[in-house]
């Protein structure tokens, strides 16, 4: 179930679709606040059904992700098939400081296939987002 304060933030973050270049939406976060996942509009991309488009997940205190050292923000660039409710991550980059800032830690392309988007997950939050179903 959706808490009252996300609602809001999923409110906000349709009304802010129209942000200014670069700016970094507030789409979503954990109700302990350990993490915040931002969307960039001005990298959505369209072709056809198929939408691009970057996140960023600003941790409060450092993670470690995977084999990395240990990062405060990770930038992530999702396709999403809008027409399907699919999928898929192509590239990510972790960084030694919050909102993308600091040394990169790690960068690397990915190669996963399609997949659902779980429903009432924070990857349905993004295709929706992405695909302006807000």
């Amino acid at each position: 179930m959706v808490s009252a304060m996300r609602k809001v933030m999923l409110l906000l973050a349709a009304v802010s679709s129209s942000a200014i270049a670069g700016e970094w939406v507030a789409v979503s976060y954990t109700d302990d606040g350990g993490v915040t996942v931002y969307a960039d509009p001005s990298t959505i991309r369209k072709d056809g059904n198929i939408v691009s488009l970057w996140t960023l997940g600003d941790f409060k205190k450092s993670e470690q992700i995977g084999n990395s050292k240990q990062v405060l923000s990770l930038k992530e660039q999702y396709e999403y098939d809008c027409q399907k409710h699919q999928m898929r991550r192509m590239h990510a980059t972790m960084h030694s400081e919050n909102m993308g800032r600091g040394n990169v830690v790690d960068s690397s392309p990915i190669h996963e296939g399609w997949q659902e988007v779980p429903p009432s997950s924070l990857n349905e939050q993004l295709w929706r987002f992405a695909c302006g179903k807000m």
